[in-house]
């Protein structure tokens, strides 16, 4: 994967997928993703303004992302330019 955008392949299908799992279940929101993060606050407060899906894809997209560095060595010259802002929003979500 060359450019950032290919870093996307993960987290809008699986978001999709999920979103649709949820809402035909019968026993409701129950095996969501986002459930993983309870008691961390800063999430928890995300949480409240983009719903389950929002940190379903916040969670989906920071684990593709510090792969997409691992396979590049986490050689930080070889990241640059819109990669670079890809990097840096990386870290404010951490």
């Amino acid at each position: 994967m060359r450019n950032p955008r290919g870093v996307r392949r993960l987290e809008q299908p699986f978001t999709a997928w999920e979103f649709l799992t949820l809402s035909i279940n019968q026993m409701g929101t129950f095996g969501a993703v986002a459930y993983s993060q309870y008691g961390n606050l800063p999430l928890m407060q995300l949480l409240s303004v983009t719903g389950l899906s929002g940190l379903t894809f916040l969670i989906t997209w920071f684990g593709s992302t510090v792969n997409w560095i691992w396979e590049r060595s986490f050689s930080w010259p070889a990241i640059n330019g819109r990669q670079h802002s890809l990097l840096q929003a990386s870290r404010l979500a951490i």
